[in-house]
């Protein structure tokens, strides 16, 4: 009996080790497969991140030689290839990115929509920001900082001056300011129907493209426009003198 016992003790032992084993090993294969994929995935995102990016700095590159006259015929389409990269470069189901511009001498300040890409939507942009008005105030922030926002969800984290009431087809947005040389342009914005749909990569990604745009913006400006707009916010302290003088090329001068 006892050595029936130990024996049976002995099978109960390998049976477990040997199960153990299956874990660990089904374990180590589940978990090479997540590595395997995250690899992909990282992949996958620099890959069309650079690729996004190369393009949008490859039409700045382009951009640059012309004559005024022929950088304010070709900025429409930069306008449209940015918004167009910052739909493509979220992994999201459902993006939609939309710029929003200063419209030029508008009193009170107006932002009116100017472009839009979105992915498996069918809602549009309906939204028109003007400054002290009723409602999404803290869009003006951002267009005198040229910084960023990266709102997780609009239900519980929306900042102060965003309008809470005003029925919405995404609860998650990044939005940055656009804006060069102190000169405010407009907003580039991304939104998605659900938290968790947007990353900090997005927000990463969005502040590069807003920072070409705005730079294609100015370009297709011209010098004297340039001047004009810098010398009104110098004028107002909000540009230093030292940074007003744009030569006949449309470069800044010291």
């Amino acid at each position: 009996m006892i050595a029936a016992g130990g024996l049976s003790v002995t099978v109960l032992s390998f049976v477990k080790l040997r199960s153990e084993s299956r874990a660990k090993d089904q374990l180590r294969q589940q978990t090479k497969a997540v590595q395997d994929e995250l690899d992909a995935e990282r992949v996958r995102t620099l890959t069309t991140t650079q690729g996004a990016l190369a393009s949008a700095a490859g039409d700045m590159v382009e951009l640059a030689p012309l004559s005024p006259l022929d950088r304010r015929a070709k900025i429409d389409g930069i306008r449209r290839d940015i918004v167009q990269h910052a739909c493509d470069l979220v992994k999201s189901d459902a993006p939609r990115a939309s710029y929003f511009r200063l419209v030029d001498g508008a009193v009170p300040r107006r932002l009116e929509h100017e472009r839009s890409a979105k992915r498996n939507r069918l809602d549009e942009p309906t939204s028109v920001f003007i400054e002290n008005g009723d409602s999404d105030q803290d869009v003006w922030e951002l267009l005198e900082s040229g910084g960023d926002r990266f709102v997780l969800d609009t239900q519980t984290d929306a900042p102060d001056g965003f309008d809470r009431s005003k029925p919405r087809a995404y609860r998650t947005y990044i939005t940055v300011g656009v804006r060069a040389k102190g000169i405010p342009l407009g907003l580039l914005t991304i939104n998605s129907p659900e938290p968790g749909d947007l990353r900090e990569i997005d927000r990463a990604s969005m502040r590069v493209l807003a920072r070409l745009l705005a730079a294609a913006e100015v370009l297709a400006m011209g010098p004297q426009q340039v001047n004009q707009a810098m010398n009104s916010r110098a004028g107002s302290g909000e540009v230093s003198q030292e940074a007003v003088t744009i030569n006949a090329s449309g470069e800044a001068g010291a």
